[in-house]
């Protein structure tokens, strides 16, 4: 069904196939879904990179130096990774 939606109508992509096929409520659901999706995956892959980076410096630095904080690593990495690619004009690039 999708495929002939698709060829029919000319969707160029699911959000569209959705608002097609379902309607305008369930793509702005379905858009809904994917953000928060997006962002707890964004969240997770941070407090991943905080709780490991901490541990691995801990090993090699035996006081507590300013660059082991966990808090700093999340910073550090949420500007080093993911704002880059928040400020892409198109999300198609990635």
């Amino acid at each position: 069904m999708t495929s002939d939606v698709y060829a029919k109508d000319g969707a160029d992509s699911y959000q569209s196939l959705v608002k097609v096929i379902y309607g305008t409520k369930v793509e702005m659901i379905m858009i809904l879904s994917i953000a928060i999706y997006g962002f707890g995956g964004c969240v997770t892959f941070l407090v991943i990179i905080g709780d490991q980076f901490t541990a691995i410096v801990d090993n090699f630095v035996t006081t507590d130096a300013w660059y082991s904080d966990r808090d700093f690593v999340i910073t550090l990495a949420s500007v080093i990774f993911v704002l880059p690619l928040c400020l892409l004009k198109r999300i198609s690039l990635l």
